[in-house]
């Protein structure tokens, strides 16, 4: 067996890397005489039943990049074959820019300011890792591009929620921008500043208002981007720094004993890994360093998700993490100082842990492993140390109602309103509606920003009607779990199933080994 090969088996991020690769590489449409040549979206080039491409997808060219610089491609993927398919997503990016330097993920004309971002970084960091591999008129080509969607990053913003990944994301982007103006990293440097005003030395960002372990990772994956560009003499970087390894410690407390990770209790609900900013800052972080080691061991027997379970939207994204987090992985075994550590059911610490400043609600009871937040109608994993953070059925299936917690000797109480829980799914009028918009009202960006709010207003953020409420009590000790009042009106009944309800979003939901153990 060749050494690439032992450590291609026993790295956990190339062997999810290597398997999702045939996948990655399907999407895209290699037709040198396409008019999609480069489109990875599949649903817009090969079944042809959308009117947009979502401009995500070819966010893989970055992961492909590094796996070519890093010589970390599998031994049935030529190098040249690596680089084509790369191009040719960066290609096919360039197609997709509006004439204001914006591009979109869910529907025509959104000037989705993220989702922009991502494609000025994915520009910009294929020409840094292609290097010499890229002619000099692809690279001044792409340059005019990236310029036009840099510009789009200076002018604009978002105003549907405070959501901390995208303005890490914005931010990393605009470092890209250096050489063609000022205008890119001051506003790079202003989203930085105001980001470690957000995280105010508590070692968490918000999103959409609340805490969100998930999420976090992804917000840290950018956030270590923009570290890594920032000088060393730059006051900044130092105190970014120290706000990531804040982060780092924070979450530690939200990889469960059994391997799991993140869950009801998040903003978000989210329970994916991102595992990159661990990597990238292990060898000078302890902190770090301890959260990748268990990143690895949870990542290598499955119990989080990974990236072969998560769907086609959002592979891309975690793809080039998982291919960041294995170059920095190779880098340290190479170094001899990376390890895989199997996480820890108990840490020493204090017994409770409360968040409360900037709405985040979470509370972690080690006694027991009891993860609950208090602004997310209660949402609880409970357990006694032997179960291992089994998961207790959530008060409420629903949007956010401010609570209250207190303790009572070994027993935590949880006091929460219920609310509505929102079932409504999309039909033909509102989505032909939205299409409508698109091709009219949308070339308006106010009036497609107003809309845009209101959308994700009617799904995510706002709040259903109180119906009643619930006290739960739960002993630290046994992890018993006891219904001290329950208030519901006539025609309601409580359905205790033990198992995830949550108002569905697009990265919720998905499958990890750690379903199938309680």
């Amino acid at each position: 067996m060749s050494s690439f090969t032992h450590f291609a088996t026993s790295c956990p991020y190339l062997e999810q890397v290597h398997g999702a690769l045939p996948r990655i590489l399907g999407s895209i449409d290699l037709g040198e005489v396409s008019r999609t040549h480069g489109l990875a979206d599949r649903r817009r080039w090969a079944w042809r039943v959308s009117d947009f491409s979502d401009a995500t997808w070819q966010s893989s060219a970055v992961g492909l990049a590094v796996l070519v610089s890093s010589r970390l491609l599998p031994d049935w993927l030529p190098e040249h074959a690596a680089v084509d398919a790369t191009t040719s997503l960066a290609d096919g990016l360039r197609r997709l820019i509006r004439r204001d330097g914006s591009l979109e993920e869910a529907f025509p004309r959104e000037r989705s300011w993220c989702v922009t971002a991502l494609g000025a970084l994915t520009l910009g960091e294929v020409m840094a890792r292609l290097d010499d591999r890229i002619s000099d008129d692809t690279r001044r080509a792409w340059t005019v591009d990236l310029d036009r969607m840099t510009r789009f990053l200076v002018s604009g913003d978002e105003s549907h929620g405070v959501i901390s990944n995208h303005r890490a994301t914005v931010a990393a982007a605009l470092m890209h921008g250096a050489e063609i103006g000022d205008a890119g990293p001051a506003r790079a440097r202003h989203l930085l500043e105001s980001l470690l005003e957000a995280e105010g030395n508590r070692g968490w960002w918000p999103e959409y208002g609340g805490f969100d372990p998930a999420y976090q990772t992804l917000c840290m994956r950018y956030l270590s981007l923009a570290h890594q560009r920032l000088s060393d003499s730059d006051p900044l970087k130092a105190d970014l720094k120290d706000a990531m390894s804040r982060g780092f410690e924070t979450l530690a407390w939200f990889m469960h004993g059994d391997g799991s990770f993140g869950g009801a209790y998040g903003r978000r609900g989210g329970r994916f890994l991102v595992p990159s900013a661990a990597e990238v800052f292990a060898r000078d972080d302890p902190a770090a360093a301890a959260f990748a080691g268990t990143t690895r061991s949870a990542i290598q027997r499955r119990r989080v998700v990974t990236l072969e379970a998560v769907a086609d939207a959002n592979a891309p994204i975690l793809l080039t993490a998982y291919c960041i987090a294995a170059a920095k992985f190779a880098d340290s075994v190479a170094g001899e100082d990376a390890e895989i550590s199997a996480p820890s059911g108990a840490r020493v610490v204090d017994s409770v842990f409360v968040r409360r400043e900037g709405s985040s609600g979470v509370i972690v009871d080690l006694t027991d492993g009891t993860v609950c937040n208090f602004d997310r109608t209660g949402c609880v994993w409970t357990g006694p140390p032997a179960a291992r953070n089994a998961q207790g059925a959530m008060l409420a299936a629903s949007k956010d109602q401010p609570g209250d917690w207190s303790r009572e000797g070994d027993d935590l109480l949880l006091d929460v309103q219920l609310v509505d829980f929102d079932r409504r799914l999309p039909g033909s009028v509102s989505l032909a509606l939205l299409r409508i918009l698109g091709a009219t009202l949308f070339a308006s960006p106010v009036l497609a920003r107003l809309c845009k709010n209101w959308i994700v207003r009617l799904a995510f953020t706002s709040t259903g009607r109180t119906r009643g409420g619930w006290m739960r009590r739960i002993n630290g000790l046994s992890g018993r779990v006891e219904d001290s009042r329950i208030d519901l009106p006539d025609g309601f009944e409580v359905i205790d199933s033990g198992k995830e309800t949550l108002q569905p979003t697009a990265s919720r939901g998905y499958w990890s080994r750690s379903e199938t153990l309680h």
